[in-house]
């Protein structure tokens, strides 16, 4: 859907106009002018007009280029209060919980294809702080998360890293036990050593293997005493050249 950009305007709880300078918005126009629009904006219509959710930078350049209208993905008020909760940022971001977070980008994700780069510029994080909040999403259970509400991407980031099984118990001594975050690091790195340990047969055949230089010993010994063997044709085989090809190999 296209909408006028004439009635859109900052919506809900949104970026705030002190973030888009003159400055930011007059570079980043010829990129729109040269690309076009990649993605929609996401707007929900009020009285007023179009309350922009997502996508005001591009509303403000596209007015500086002259537009009258750009394409728009429309959501109900309820989504767009939803929405504007999650990407509130008249808050300090490192107040926001890392999995609202998490949950954040996966609906600018589903919203307006953003990727973990672009959604990092949106927070005014880093795209590796928005990579750990996803991935630890990914693989903490919804128990874990609960359990862990209140707690930094470190303790999420840490757990995650923990077999399934060994999450859960984890996460409960460490919210009940109120365990520093170095004290969580040691006890995950000692539970992961454990899992990674090698199994110590595979240790001791490795360490059993001969080396080269003991192999062609043995050879050796084999063939010298094969030829003091009665009825063995020694005559018609080569140890000359068997030693010279394991010497060259």
């Amino acid at each position: 859907m296209r909408v006028p950009i004439k009635r859109c305007y900052h919506g809900f709880n949104t970026r705030s106009k002190s973030r888009y300078t003159e400055k930011s918005i007059a570079s980043f126009a010829p990129q729109l002018d040269r690309h076009g629009q990649i993605n929609d904006i996401v707007v929900t219509e009020t009285s007023k007009g179009y309350a922009v959710i997502a996508g005001m930078r591009r509303v403000l350049a596209a007015r500086l280029l002259g537009w009258e209208e750009i394409s728009a993905k429309v959501i109900t008020a309820k989504e767009a209060e939803l929405l504007s909760i999650s990407l509130s940022e008249n808050l300090h971001r490192e107040a926001m919980p890392p999995m609202d977070i998490a949950d954040a980008v996966e609906k600018l994700a589903e919203l307006q294809g953003l990727n973990q780069t672009e959604c990092a510029k949106h927070f005014d994080v880093s795209v590796s702080f928005i990579s750990e909040c996803v991935n630890a999403k990914a693989r903490l259970s919804k128990a874990v998360i609960e359990i862990l509400k209140g707690q930094g991407i470190s303790a999420h980031t840490l757990i995650s890293k923990l077999p399934e099984d060994k999450q859960l118990g984890v996460a409960q001594a460490f919210v009940s036990k109120g365990w520093t975050r170095a004290q969580l690091k040691k006890h995950v790195a000692k539970l992961t050593k454990k899992s990674k340990r090698s199994d110590p047969r595979v240790t001791v055949t490795l360490k059993a293997l001969p080396t080269y230089d003991a192999l062609f010993s043995r050879l050796t010994q084999a063939i010298n005493t094969l030829k003091t063997l009665k009825n063995f044709p020694s005559d018609k085989v080569d140890f000359a050249a068997i030693l010279s090809e394991e010497t060259n190999e």
